[in-house]
Formats: C-alpha cells, sequence, structure tokens
C-alpha cells in the first residue's frame, strides 16, 4: 500500500472510534495519574486538542489556553507550551524522567535543523455543536523523534545552535556550530 493510499484509509478507520472530547476523555495515561486528577478538578481549564492537550489552572490560565491555539504544530510558536515561555513561567519535576519534560517539544520547534521529520494524525473529535468530525493534524514526529539522532554525528553537522536558556545537560554531545 503507498503513502498516499494509507493517507485516505486511515480516517475511515476512525468512523466506529470514541471521539475525542476535551470535557470527557481522560488524560492519557502515558502522562501519569496525577494529570487526570489535576483536569477533573473543579476550576482546571483544558483546551480542545486531543494531541496538544493541556490542563492549567490560576491566574495565567486563560492566558495560556485561550483560542486560538494552533491545531497543526501544537507545541510550537502560539502554542501554550510557547505561551508558558513567555510568561517567564517555571516548570515543577517531581521525579519523572528528564524525557518526559513536554516542554522539549517547543525547543524542536525553535532548534535550527535543516530537517525535521513530521507526521500527520487523524482524529475524530467533539465539536463545539456535539456533532463529531475527524481532523487531521500536521506536526513534528513528537513519538520517534524529529531526527535520527544517534545516526552519523547529525548534531555536530546541524547548522545554527541551540538557544543560549537551553541545558547542555539534556543534549550530551552537541556542539555548537558557531
Amino acid at each position: 500500500m503507498g503513502e498516499r493510499e494509507a493517507e485516505v484509509e486511515r480516517p475511515t478507520l476512525l468512523l466506529d472510534a470514541s471521539a475525542f472530547d476535551e470535557d470527557r476523555t481522560p488524560a492519557d495515561p502515558d502522562v501519569g495519574a496525577l494529570a487526570e486528577v489535576f483536569r477533573q478538578l473543579p476550576g482546571t481549564l483544558v483546551n480542545n486538542h486531543p494531541d496538544g492537550r493541556f490542563g492549567a489552572r490560576g491566574h495565567l490560565a486563560r492566558m495560556l489556553l485561550q483560542e486560538p491555539l494552533p491545531w497543526n504544530d501544537y507545541y510550537g510558536p502560539g502554542s501554550p507550551l510557547d505561551r508558558l515561555v513567555r510568561a517567564r513561567a517555571k516548570i515543577l519535576r517531581l521525579g519523572a524522567n528528564p524525557d518526559t519534560v513536554t516542554l522539549l517539544h517547543l525547543a524542536e520547534y525553535l532548534a535550527e535543523i535543516p530537517v525535521k521529520r513530521r507526521v500527520v494524525r487523524h482524529h475524530k473529535v467533539v465539536l463545539p455543536d456535539g456533532s463529531t468530525a475527524i481532523r487531521t493534524v500536521s506536526c513534528l514526529d513528537d513519538t520517534d523523534g524529529i531526527v535520527e539522532w544517534d545516526r552519523g554525528g547529525l548534531l555536530r553537522r546541524a547548522p545554527g545552535r541551540l538557544p543560549d536558556a537551553w541545558s547542555r545537560d539534556h543534549w550530551k554531545g552537541w556542539r555548537r556550530s558557531q
């Protein structure tokens, strides 16, 4: 089956699937039980994206999640992650592996790397009027990585450099090219 054929077939497979509903769909178990507890707390705001889903509370919550939020490239510029950085917010880590810092996805968008792997996904979602639709999302590959990091010294050859604010501890082996 060719790439184009697969692209057409995927949405049809979703016709009988449960639709993503921002108010009812539980948090992804991969992000931990605390995310679902947080989502259910009264006063927690959530956005309506099945892949780039965020919950927020407090005085910055509305600013972080107000529309318009990007549907494609949902971790990139204009995203809640970008808004969090612009607000100079802090991230509290509670014993999680450093590989699970969602904010690093924004860094992937900002990194000056010539070719970044992209993916297209399809989701069945509940629309504001209660009907359902299949929507397509195009974004950097946030599951398998935006590049083949471990092959052929790509990082040593990549043009550009990481923003100065990034910690070198997260990018062992990175060599600035400038």
